[in-house]
């Protein structure tokens, strides 16, 4: 059975506050640009990837990419804060869980400590 491996996700370098193309060095497993230019397109080899940047549909991408970089900046902000609202609610609720399985234990123990101590008779042999 082999191993699948996807290829890399090509993110263009971000250099004097502005998105540049920079040709990756790996392309063992293949390059896939998220511009959609091809979609699905796994590029393998440099020169095919190198093609590729002179697009028309890759320039227009990494030309958006340069007109909203300040706003993918406040997302990441926003992004950061929502995961740690979101770590501090899964930590709430982690403990919450951890003192109701332990109050469940207290009263599992509490059930069998008073089934121990009930004194049970046989009805048949009681007298009418």
């Amino acid at each position: 059975m082999a191993l699948r491996v996807d290829p890399i996700l090509y993110e263009p370098l971000f250099k004097d506050n502005m998105y540049q193309d920079t040709l990756p060095f790996d392309f063992r497993y293949g390059i896939l640009c998220p511009c959609c230019a091809r979609t699905g397109k796994i590029y393998e080899k440099r020169n095919q990837f190198k093609q590729h940047c002179t697009t028309q549909r890759h320039k227009k991408w990494l030309g958006s990419l340069n007109d909203n970089r300040i706003n993918y900046y406040t997302q990441v902000i926003y992004q950061e804060k929502t995961i740690k609202n979101q770590q501090i609610q899964l930590t709430e609720l982690q403990n919450k869980i951890t003192s109701q399985e332990a109050y469940i234990k207290y009263l599992e123990d509490q059930i069998c400590q008073s089934k121990k101590n009930v004194h049970v008779e046989n009805l048949l042999e009681l007298d009418m």
